[in-house]
This record gives C-alpha cells, structure tokens and sequence, in this order.
C-alpha cells in the first residue's frame, strides 16, 4: 500500500478536533465578513456582472434558459458583457448560494453590495476549515493544519475572492471539499459514509466552475484503488451514491442536456453560440493566436505571461493602483517552488499518489490555462490556478517530518510569516486608501 494512504488515527479527541475546526472557521468567516463590508463595490470589471447573476436568481427563484431563442424576452433580467457573455448561463453553485443568504438576510442588512457577496464568504470560510481538516487527516498535528489554514486563507488574492462575489471561490470550494472527502475514503478505507461524503463533493464540482470539473478526474483516480479493492461490499449503495451527486450538483448538466441539447451537458456550446450570436461571430477572435502570438512567444515572456499569471495568482490589488509587498509575491512563490520540488521528490523516492494527484491538478490547469489565453481571451490572471495551490500547501506543510517540537516551531513560523505578510498589506492599503483594502 502506498504510504500516502496510511493515515494514522488522531492523537487528539474527535470532539476537539472538530473544536478547533469550528475556531478556525468562525475566525476566517468573521474576517471575511468584515472585509466584504469595507471593500468597495464594483472594484472590478466583472462586479456588476457577478451581481445581475445573483440578483436574477434571488428575485426570479429559478435558472434562466438562454438560448438565441429567447434572448429577446430575457433581455431585460440577464446582463451581458460587451463582448456578449453573461454569469447567468455559467455553473450556479455560488450564484445559488450567494442568491438565497442575499434573500434570506434582507431584514437584517440593508445594504445590497454587502448581502450579495454573503454566498461567497461562506464558501471561503468552508474553504479555510475544509483545508484545515485535510491536513490535520495527513500530519495528525495541529499546529501544521492551522499552519495550512493560515497561509492559503490569508493569501491576498484568496481573501479578495473569499470577500466579493464571484463563482472562482465556489471551484475553489469544490476542490477543498473532493480534497477532503478523499482522504476520508482513503483514510477510513472505502467506508460507506466517507464515499458518500466523495459523491456530495463531486456533485458541488459539477454545479462550479469548470477549473473545478478539470481536477475532478484526478480525485476519482486517486481513490480508484481502495474503492476497486472494496468493491464487492460497494456495490449495492452505488445507486445511492449516484442520486447523492445528483441532487448535491449533478442536475445541472443534465438541465444543460434537457434544455440544450444531450451533447452540450456542460452548456458551454449554447453559450458560445449565445455569445457569437450578440457579436456578430467575433467572440472567439480575442485570444493571443488572433494577435499572431503562439505558445512559444509565451514560454519565451511575451508581455511577461507566466510572471504576471503567477503574481496575480497571489495577489491583486491593481484595482486600487497599489500591489502587495514585495515579500507577500516572495514568500508564497517560494512555497509554490518548495512545494513542486518536494512533490516530485516524494513521487521519485516514495511514490506519493497523493503528491503526484497535486501536480496532475497543477499541470492540468496550467494547461488549460494557457490553451484559453491562446484561443479565447487574453486573461493572465492567476486566480484560475487557485485551486491547485489548495493541496500543493497541505502537502508540503503536513508532511514534514521532526519531532513533535520541531513541528509546533515550524507551525509557528508559517503562521507567524502569514500574519505578518498580511498586516504589511493592510497597512500598505489604510496608508494609500485609508480604509482596509
């Protein structure tokens, strides 16, 4: 068996355990909330279009159906982009989310731009407890999970996307939770609870964006060998576990398939036709290959890709016209190192599954990434990359090895550089705006 599927028991008890789980979901959730209080509303180009997707749901309580069709009787509920997409054909897991806490918290908060952005500070919030549980299942320490919390739940772009509304933190979100119910499958070897827990997760990933649906494949083969070797005792709750994903997330691309057409279960054909119909056919003539820039001139730093792609994967404060310390891009790029180097070390000497499924979700994304920069749209932003950060950080962080001191030191050193590189930034931002962010 392979190390990375010996887990040991937990050296605290499971009603502690899920203490500090608690504690540190209620903190990232109060410290979201008050950050999707100060920021501003509209601080970036897609704002206004995350928002008309919320708000379409919260006052029509249903999906729209958007097709060329019925574009016209539409027009005055759906918002679209100059460039004719709109978040209302996209997949709805935070759009749902964020619609009914904005619905259901109307006679306790006034203010709009606050409520809309509620779904998306709970998704965080789920995010920062969901990787704490993850690595505290892989070290069996504390101190080294709440570490883990730390650095991804203070990045600054995750704290950006954890506090607007905006359907990246629900893949996010996704990734965390199939991290987390497959190392329960694992750790409890294929029990029948764990597996459910596996099909709640993949159904959120199917209602996310698609980053989220790209790591999916990656979670299923990593569980795929303790789930064959329990088979025979599986197979009966398989019609169970089916309907599981179905009503947590997998009806939504069989509402694609009803409404649209069985070949398109994703949506993304009706949508680029939707799209190419509103622009006259020019949708898809705005990636780097329509401006004679190929695959190589971005690995040889066309407009410096790569670097601009990674640094706004760690932070983004370009709305304000000020960037993050210096040492905020240092440190975590040399985490995103250590951790690729470490991985490969431990898929060289150990055959890690679990280090060599990391860097399959990070390559995959990478890929991806670049393949839309090329063919559809010129956007080197990191924050698609996010959700391969979530279990290269648990990795390295869990699975340092020492003596039960030496990790509470390095606990502490981790958490340490995460709260002060973070404090850095806000006073970087009260200095230059005068409000936090």
């Amino acid at each position: 068996m392979s190390r990375s599927l010996i887990l040991q028991e937990p050296t605290i008890s499971r009603g502690r355990l899920f203490g500090f789980a608690a504690i540190v979901f209620f903190s990232f959730l109060l410290f979201y909330l008050v950050n999707a209080a100060t920021i501003p509303s509209r601080f970036s180009v897609d704002d206004h279009l995350n928002y008309a997707a919320t708000l379409a749901l919260a006052e029509q309580h249903q999906l729209p159906i958007i097709r060329i069709d019925t574009l016209e009787a539409l027009a005055p509920r759906i918002q679209f982009s100059n460039v004719g997409a709109t978040r209302s054909l996209r997949p709805p897991l935070t759009y749902i989310i964020s619609a009914g806490l904005y619905a259901s918290t109307e006679s306790l908060v006034k203010q709009r731009a606050f409520r809309v952005r509620l779904g998306s500070v709970l998704l965080g919030a789920l995010v920062i407890g969901l990787v704490f549980g993850s690595a505290y299942l892989l070290c069996q320490h504390v101190g080294l999970a709440l570490a883990a919390a730390v650095v991804i739940g203070l990045s600054p772009r995750f704290v950006i996307l954890a506090s607007t509304n905006n359907d990246d933190i629900g893949a996010i979100f996704s990734v965390a939770a199939l991290l987390f119910a497959s190392l329960l499958v694992t750790r409890s070897n294929a029990c029948v609870s764990a597996l459910f827990a596996f099909a709640i997760a993949c159904g959120l990933t199917l209602q996310s964006k698609y980053t989220a649906w790209l790591c999916l494949p990656w979670f299923l083969f990593y569980i795929a060998p303790i789930v064959w070797r329990q088979r025979h005792k599986l197979i009966r709750w398989i019609p169970a576990l089916i309907m599981s994903a179905i009503v947590a997330g997998a009806w939504w691309p069989i509402w694609n398939m009803y409404h649209y057409g069985w070949s398109d279960p994703s949506g993304l054909d009706n949508a680029a036709a939707v799209q190419m119909y509103l622009t006259d056919g020019v949708a898809n003539q705005r990636g780097y290959w329509s401006r004679g820039v190929g695959l190589v001139d971005l690995l040889s730093g066309h407009q410096s890709f790569f670097g601009t792609s990674l640094a706004s994967m760690v932070g983004y404060l370009a709305w304000i016209d000020v960037s993050p310390v210096a040492a905020v891009y240092w440190f975590y790029g040399g985490v995103l190192i250590t951790a690729i180097v470490f991985c490969l070390y431990r898929i060289l000497f150990s055959w890690d599954r679990l280090a060599s499924i990391a860097l399959g979700i990070l390559f995959t994304l990478v890929g991806f990434f670049v393949h839309h920069n090329l063919l559809r749209d010129v956007q080197p932003d990191g924050r698609y990359l996010l959700p391969a950060l979530l279990p290269m950080v648990i990795i390295l962080i869990s699975r340092m090895r020492g003596t039960s001191r030496s990790k509470s030191w390095l606990a502490s050193l981790f958490i340490t550089l995460g709260v002060g590189l973070f404090s850095l930034n806000y006073v970087r931002v009260w200095l230059h705006q005068g409000v936090f962010w």
